[in-house]
């Protein structure tokens, strides 16, 4: 069994944090919102048993569109809350995918080139290290083809047939290293 990174477990508490924060004030604002429909509601009380009665049958005629419009402006608030997280969070592994993806066009256009670096908040960087030490590798493994070939060649001018199957040996065991 793998062990998570303290670095994403960190990530990840922050990140359920900030939901949490953002969740208890959007909880706050719907609480205080209905308590000032209810209070704007019956704030006319009226200074009779009869003006209170009228009072209270108005506030509740009204009551029901109010809390309607509450309701529908408070889910308006939370769908587009739980919008901006969610881009806010997905961010994190847009931007290493995006990277990702222009680093294997600029290998395959370019050869091993340094690859584009993640930034240091975002998701998948167990995931970068291995494609840097992929890149590192194929560096590695382009370095000793172009010497062997160099080598190959200089036993090719030179006519020794002892270098060349060296060379061929070589070639051979880099292009069986190259298929694993």
């Amino acid at each position: 069994m793998t062990s998570t990174p303290r670095s994403v477990k960190i990530s990840v508490f922050f990140h359920l944090k900030l939901v949490g924060k953002i969740s208890a004030a959007l909880a706050l604002t719907a609480a205080a919102g209905l308590a000032m429909v209810i209070a704007l509601l019956a704030s006319d009380k009226g200074a009779n048993y009869r003006e209170i009665i009228a009072a209270y049958g108005v506030a509740h005629e009204n009551l029901q569109l109010a809390l309607l419009v509450f309701g529908l402006a408070m889910v308006v608030v939370a769908a587009l809350t739980t919008w901006l997280v969610t881009l806010y969070a997905s961010f994190g592994f847009a931007g290493p995918l995006y990277r990702f993806s222009r680093n294997l066009e600029l290998v395959t256009e370019q050869g091993p080139v340094a690859p584009v670096p993640l930034r240091a908040a975002d998701q998948l960087q167990r995931e970068c290290d291995a494609f840097h030490d992929c890149v590192g590798e194929l560096r590695l493994h382009y370095s000793d083809l172009t010497d062997l070939v160099l080598r190959f060649e200089s036993a090719m001018a030179g006519g020794d047939t002892d270098e060349l199957r060296l060379a061929l040996a070589r070639l051979q065991d880099a292009e069986r290293r190259a298929r694993l």
